[in-house]
């Protein structure tokens, strides 16, 4: 038989044909025996000469001889197949590779169908491992014949029940047919669930399979839409997906496949996701509708015309999504996986009704893949700019559905280029990619509020570093401004009518933005653009209710502006001044951004002595009506603007005349704040006023005749009193003490009541905090003279006694303790005013205690004291506190600095100040509201 098809007789082509069947049927050994002894020949003519009579075999496939009545035949030729083809590449000589392929090209159809035959009968009767290396053989096959639909899609499905069936169930159930009836959701045997089994080669065989049908599907083999979803319900299950099932639609006419979460990727699949890429980068059309993928239009038999590999994008965007659980798997897998991501993106369209339900999932892929490109410690950089990559395709090819995705793009882009030291190694090759990245995005984004929506996350100075060194000073487009100019116009623009929640945010990132990044070579145009800008907003936020915002960016962005852009800064000046005069009475802002915009605008016009600065008047003037009542303040911004007009009166910024004017307005306000009125319970601004009431003084020695013309309470004059004494190095405790009588009057006016109580008073007849608030001021004037004659707190009392000391203690002792006496002496012999006698009880030990503790000159004189404190113990609720004061009093005091006792009697001011707007605001209630407590 063998020698037959060494012989070309026309009338020998049929005989041999079917006598060779026949005995391949019966028994192929002997021939194949004798077949590779040949193949194997050292003499390579040898061995063609035998690959020319497997040639002839072949050729005789479409021989109407060529069969075996009532036999199944075709598995026993396919070793002349696999013998024939696999020379092309298993033969060390070229003569012999070259004749088989040339010889294979002269196949017709006819016989391209005829062996398919054969294959098919293979796989559906073959063992587990025949089939395996018929599959294998076909895909080093289908490399030198693209074209070649080497197996039926039918035979191929249900090959591939049958291995998962044998992959779950083992041999347990009746191979192929039970197979076709789980299609169907029905079991080949009845009774309980079979015991599942893993089949390590039906796996194998079912990887190789897929393998097999994308790679003809990727070729251009042709495919019905039915046979297509039953392989993406086989290649989910053999990338380990569950809940895999075959979902009819409503009509009944399709189905899609639906799939749960990814449990664990089987290593034998890894390959598989390289044929996934060859399929969606393959061009075939193929007419898709929504129930046939799934999703909430499920119901939609619409055609539309997409590309074949659409039908498994859904698998792809899931698997994207789960980068970080392939994160083990070889460099090559993720390669091929980022790769096909980025090629579905470019080629299949998102868009399409099919399609649409996986924008959000498909965000999450490419969320994984930035986290890829963030990860430092275990991918490579060519992993890591390739997931980069993906990134950019994804936001330039589909930006109307990126959602925030290109802002967290952004974000750890720029985190990756700091952590990378992006200045000491600008050449490398990620730092470069993530430069024109970031160049690219603002580039093309820049007219689209890129940086406003990026201004309402909260950003570290390092983003903006990089956002610097990313922009330099490049066009938008050849004629157009520069990218920084064009970005903050389009940000002002949009600025203003940004949602309330986010306005402080934005803004505290403009400011930054403008400090390190854009800050200098503005056009006039664009700097007033910046200024009416700027107006904007401050009309906006001035709009809302008091001290809900802090604008001090604003202020600081105008100094900014003014001091890198000189020559146009004329222009930009008076607009800064209206939003400073908006913002100054509204909001609030801290005293480092109204001393910058002050010193840096007094730098302007130090040469040009006679134009005002328009700064420092709107600045003075908004701060002479809130003194003088004509605006409101409040504690952020109020005291913050003193403390500026403070610390700036000698820099050439608020002159002499200006700070004496302020003193006159500020002696209004002090008069406002001893009045009481609700709107002036400002201790802290209080303070601020006075500090600067004895700035002036310091100047002018008359600015404090007020304090004899316009008599002030206890309660004011305390607050003056320890401004003078917060302040080190100034001259305010012997301007005080000159003005010593004209305290002397509203002290002994304020006790006057407490001193007439009779039994039928009580303490609600008088003002009981005027005890605490003369015991702060008897405390307080001790403290200034102690501070004036430079004393220092620590000393010897030999030290402390001479004569300046014995005179001003005792000046300041005698006027003040006596009614403070009478009043205690008074309350003693006053049987219902126990509360009032309590608190001058406390006040007194208190009293004594702190003279004891400064050691102060009076403190020697302990046998009156000991003696009032024994009365005020046996006649009052204060025993406990009365017996620790006087054991103290006999005990060494410390050692504590002026200043100790300065910052103590500030905090008892605050608590006094803080109880009595409590009863002022209680007093305003309702009668029968009074005195409610709200439990929360």
């Amino acid at each position: 038989m063998w020698d037959f098809y060494a012989i070309q007789l026309p009338e020998l082509s049929l005989k041999r044909a079917a006598l060779f069947v026949r005995v391949m049927v019966v028994d192929s050994q002997p021939f194949l025996a004798l077949l590779l002894a040949q193949l194997r020949h050292e003499d390579w003519e040898i061995r063609l000469e035998g690959i020319l009579r497997l040639f002839r075999i072949v050729l005789d496939v479409t021989s109407t001889a060529f069969v075996a009545e009532g036999r199944q035949w075709g598995l026993s030729v396919v070793d002349v197949f696999y013998y024939f083809f696999s020379a092309m590449w298993t033969d060390d000589k070229e003569e012999i590779r070259l004749a088989v392929d040339t010889w294979s090209q002269t196949l017709l159809p006819a016989h391209h169908e005829a062996i398919m035959r054969c294959w098919n009968e293979t796989l559906s009767r073959a063992p587990i491992s025949e089939k395996l290396k018929l599959i294998n053989f076909l895909c080093q096959l289908r490399s030198h014949f693209p074209a070649w639909k080497v197996l039926a899609w039918e035979t191929i499905i249900e090959a591939l029940l049958e291995s998962e069936f044998m992959a779950r169930n083992g041999h347990l159930e009746d191979g192929a047919a039970a197979a076709h009836l789980s299609l169907y959701g029905l079991s080949s045997k009845e009774g309980d669930e079979a015991q599942t089994v893993s089949d390590p080669d039906s796996f194998l065989l079912r990887a190789a399979l897929i393998s097999l049908s994308l790679r003809m599907i990727a070729d251009g083999i042709t495919v019905e839409l039915f046979s297509l979803l039953k392989l993406k319900h086989q290649l989910l299950l053999t990338f380990g997906y569950r809940d895999v099932s075959l979902v009819p639609s409503s009509n009944g006419q399709t189905f899609y496949v639906q799939f749960g979460e990814l449990d664990c990727f089987p290593p034998v699949a890894l390959p598989c996701i390289a044929d996934l890429m060859l399929v969606l980068d393959s061009a075939q059309p193929c007419d898709i509708s929504s129930s046939a993928m799934g999703g909430p239009d499920v119901d939609d038999e619409t055609k539309h015309s997409l590309l074949i590999g659409s039908v498994f994008v859904d698998i792809l965007v899931d698997l994207s999504s789960h980068l970080s659980e392939l994160g083990s798997s070889p460099p090559l897998v993720l390669k091929n996986l980022l790769k096909t991501l980025i090629i579905a993106m470019q080629k299949h369209d998102f868009d399409s009704q099919p399609l649409r339900y996986l924008h959000s999932d498909l965000r999450k892929a490419l969320r994984c893949a930035l986290m890829m490109y963030s990860d430092e410690g275990h991918l490579s950089l060519e992993l890591r700019q390739l997931a980069l990559s993906a990134c950019q395709v994804f936001i330039t090819r589909w930006p109307d559905i990126m959602g925030p995705f290109i802002y967290e793009a952004i974000e750890s882009v720029t985190k990756v280029m700091v952590s990378l030291h992006y200045e000491e190694h600008p050449e490398d090759s990620l730092v470069v990619q993530s430069r024109m990245f970031l160049e690219g995005l603002m580039t093309t984004f820049y007219g689209r509020g890129i940086l406003n929506v990026l201004f309402k996350r909260v950003l570290s100075p390092d983003f903006f570093k990089v956002l610097n060194k990313v922009l330099g000073n490049k066009p938008t487009a050849i004629g157009q401004p520069n990218l920084k100019d064009a970005l903050l116009y389009d940000t002002l623009s949009r600025a203003p009518n940004n949602e309330g929640e986010s306005y402080q945010t934005v803004l505290d990132n403009l400011g930054t933005f403008v400090e390190i990044v854009h800050h200098s070579a503005y056009t006039i145009d664009m700097l007033e653009f910046v200024g009416l800008s700027f107006t904007n907003i401050a009309h906006k936020v001035s709009d809302w209710t008091v001290d809900t915002f802090d604008a001090s960016s604003l202020l600081l962005m105008s100094a900014t502006l003014i001091q890198y852009n000189k020559s146009h800064s004329r222009i930009f000046i008076p607009q800064v001044a209206t939003v400073l005069h908006l913002l100054l009475g509204k909001c609030r802002l801290s005293s480092a951004a109204l001393s910058h915009v002050l010193q840096v605008t007094a730098a302007l016009y130090r040469k040009a002595e006679q134009t005002p600065n328009l700064i420092v008047v709107t600045f003075l003037e908004s701060v002479s009506e809130i003194l003088s009542s004509k605006g409101k303040s409040f504690s952020s911004t109020f005291p913050a603007a003193l403390e500026v007009v403070i610390s700036n009166v000698g820099l050439s910024c608020i002159a002499r005349e200006s700070l004496l004017r302020l003193a006159e307005d500020g002696f209004l306000y002090l008069h406002s704040y001893n009045a009481m009125s609700p709107w002036h319970q400002d201790f802290v601004s209080c303070q601020a006023v006075a500090k600067i009431v004895l700035r002036a003084a310091e100047e002018s020695m008359g600015t404090l005749r007020h304090l004899e013309n316009n008599p002030l309470g206890v309660r004011t004059w305390n607050a003056i009193v320890l401004a003078g004494l917060s302040v080190n190095g100034s001259q305010s405790p012997s301007l005080l003490l000159r003005y010593f009588h004209a305290f002397v009057l509203p002290y002994y006016t304020s006790l006057e009541p407490l001193q007439a109580i009779s039994e039928h008073q009580g303490l609600g007849d008088v003002e009981s905090n005027q005890i605490s608030r003369a015991y702060i001021a008897i405390k307080l004037w001790l403290l200034v003279v102690l501070r004036l004659l430079g004393s220092g707190l620590g000393t010897s009392s030999e030290e402390s006694t001479d004569i300046a000391s014995l005179h001003q203690c005792r000046m300041v002792w005698n006027e003040l303790w006596p009614p403070f006496e009478a009043v205690v002496i008074n309350l003693l012999h006053v049987h219902g005013a126990a509360n009032s006698l309590l608190l001058a009880s406390s006040s007194v030990a208190d009293l004594f205690l702190f003279l004891h503790q400064t050691r102060i000159i009076i403190s020697l004189e302990t046998s009156s004291q000991v003696a009032l404190l024994t009365q005020l113990q046996a006649n009052s609720r204060l025993e406990s506190k009365i017996s620790r004061v006087l054991r103290s009093l006999t005990e060494p005091p410390p050692n504590n600095p002026i200043g100790y006792y300065v910052s103590q009697i500030a905090a008892e001011i605050s608590a006094e100040e803080k109880l009595e707007a409590a009863r002022l605001q209680e007093s305003m209630k309702p009668i029968w509201d009074r005195g409610r407590r709200v439990v929360s």
